[in-house]
């Protein structure tokens, strides 16, 4: 979770609002809901629980491969 915060935290420091709005979206949005039903669905009462966990770390690698792309951009521009 501190990946994720940390990261979204990052884009709105740096003026790329736009991709923080969306990695913060996209965590509820694309994984922790669609997660809470399959989870649910799957391991009933503690795949709820774990829901949190999974999400974050699947938003958590999307994080690392959007700032992955973000920092080769900006060498790029320098170069």
């Amino acid at each position: 979770m501190f990946m994720c915060f940390h990261l979204v935290n990052f884009f709105q420091a740096v003026g790329h609002g736009g991709k923080a709005l969306a990695l913060g979206t996209e965590r509820w949005v694309v994984f922790n809901i669609p997660l809470l039903f399959i989870m649910n669905y799957v391991f009933g009462m503690y795949g709820i629980v774990w829901t949190q966990v999974v999400a974050d770390i699947m938003m958590t690698a999307v994080s690392v491969i959007v700032y992955w792309r973000f920092g080769r951009s900006i060498h790029e521009e320098t170069a």
